[in-house]
C-alpha cells in the first residue's frame, strides 16, 4: 500500500508542475498534493457548478501555496481557489481546507459547512468532524477518512480513497 500511495503522489506532483524533482518535494508540495487528490477522488451531487471553489482558511501563505490548483482538472470540473477568513463566509464553497491555525474555530467551520455539499479536509493532529484529515506521523502523511460526514454532504469519496486512509469513521 505505501507503493501505492508513493506512486499516486509522484505522479500528482508530477501532473501539478510542483517542482523538477518530485523526489524532494516540499512538506508544502505533498500537502498540495495530498489535498489535490482527496478533490480528484470525490465526486459531489448532480448540480455542483463546473467551476469548484477551494477555499482556504488560515494564513495567506497556506492559500498562496495551494494556487497551484487553480485552474486545475478535477473530473468534469475545474478548481478555483480562495481564501475565506470566516466561517459565514464559506456558504459558497465546494471544497473547504480548514488549517491547523484554525483549530480554536474548527467547530465553526464544520457547522457552517454542515449546510452545504462542501468535501472538509483538515490538517489537525486530533482532529474529527472533517470528511478528511491530513496529518504528519513520524515524518510522513496519512489521513483519515470520515465517510458518514461525507454521505451528510452528499458527497462520495472513491473506494480508492476509502481503502487508503489510515482510518475510517
Amino acid at each position: 500500500m505505501a507503493l501505492l500511495i508513493k506512486r499516486v503522489l509522484l505522479g500528482a506532483l508530477l501532473a501539478l508542475g510542483l517542482g523538477a524533482r518530485a523526489d524532494v518535494a516540499s512538506e508544502t508540495d505533498l500537502r498540495t498534493a495530498f489535498v489535490y487528490n482527496f478533490i480528484v477522488l470525490s465526486t459531489w451531487p448532480p448540480g455542483t457548478q463546473p467551476v469548484l471553489r477551494f477555499c482556504v482558511t488560515g494564513a495567506q501563505a497556506e492559500a498562496a501555496a495551494f494556487r497551484a490548483l487553480s485552474g486545475k482538472s478535477a473530473g468534469e470540473r475545474t478548481v478555483s481557489v480562495q481564501s475565506v477568513s470566516s466561517p459565514d463566509r464559506a456558504s459558497g464553497c465546494q471544497v473547504l481546507f480548514i488549517s491547523s491555525v484554525e483549530s480554536a474555530r474548527l467547530e465553526a467551520w464544520l457547522a457552517a459547512a454542515a449546510r452545504h455539499s462542501m468535501l472538509t479536509i483538515s490538517n489537525q493532529a486530533n482532529a474529527t468532524g472533517a470528511m478528511v484529515n491530513l496529518r504528519s506521523v513520524d515524518g510522513r502523511f496519512v489521513f483519515d477518512v470520515n465517510t458518514r460526514a461525507a454521505a451528510a454532504a452528499h458527497i462520495a469519496l472513491s473506494s480508492q480513497l476509502i481503502k487508503l486512509a489510515a482510518s475510517r469513521q
